[in-house]
């Protein structure tokens, strides 16, 4: 059985820090360098989450 990701701590801290996320546009003007540090690399494959409603501090409570 699936566990249910609700029950876990971290699921909490995500959906309180997703309540009050600006919209992508928003983030994009507030950061023009955002394209530049929200890239990263590995083995050859990209992933640019730029684009992604998410901030330096939902990624430092992951």
């Amino acid at each position: 059985m699936t566990p249910d990701p609700s029950a876990n701590r971290i699921w909490t801290t995500l959906t309180a820090a997703a309540v009050g996320l600006p919209d992508i546009r928003s983030l994009l003007d507030a950061d023009p360098d955002r394209p530049i540090h929200s890239t990263v690399n590995a083995a050859g494959i990209t992933f640019d989450y730029s684009r992604q409603r998410i901030t330096p501090e939902v990624l430092d409570s992951l």
